[in-house]
């Protein structure tokens, strides 16, 4: 199938992934509010008119951000724990960047886990499914390890601007954030 479909679908999903997100943080009109924002916002816009996988990690953080408030108000279960897994896998796995994002995020679990022995239970479980599906959907991180560090590397040197590329030009004369 056309990655421009998967890029529809998963940007789609990511609204209302949104909404129920919104029901979490504010109410159902709140949460109606934010999903109309979610339909216009120019991210998701460009993101499922490309084949990129730009928009997958934005439907993974979107439901890790929904998961970790599942989390937050003690409702989690087995269930819970599995999709953490599942979402924390596919998100690495469509850019090995969403480590870098992934890895802070989950030092929220930690009071939870001391908390509960079957957090603990549910963090291993987690973890294993993470693992698991992270070497099946992208072996190549595994596989290939030096170059994948070679180009984290490279996208780092350009991030911080130690390699001039053609496409960071603009920024030569800017300020920085």
């Amino acid at each position: 199938m056309s990655l421009r479909f998967w890029s529809v679908m998963f940007s789609c999903s990511t609204v209302l992934i949104g909404y129920f997100l919104g029901k979490k943080i504010f109410s159902k009109k709140g949460a109606a509010i934010y999903a109309v924002l979610l339909i216009f916002a120019p991210g998701l816009i460009q993101a499922s008119h490309f084949g990129t996988t730009e928009s997958i990690m934005a439907f993974s953080l979107a439901c890790l951000t929904y998961l970790g408030f599942t989390f937050i108000n003690n409702q989690q279960s087995l269930l819970h724990w599995i999709l953490l897994g599942v979402v924390a896998a596919l998100a690495f796995s469509s850019k090995v960047s969403a480590g870098f994002i992934i890895a802070p995020c989950l030092v929220f679990l930690i009071p939870f886990i001391r908390k509960k022995s079957t957090a603990l239970k549910g963090c291993v479980v987690s973890l294993l499914i993470f693992i698991g599906l992270s070497i099946l959907f992208s072996p190549i991180y595994f596989l290939k390890f030096d170059e994948v560090l070679s180009t984290v590397n490279y996208e780092r040197s350009v991030a911080l601007g130690s390699s001039a590329v053609f496409y960071t030009r603009q920024f030569f004369t800017s300020l920085p954030v």
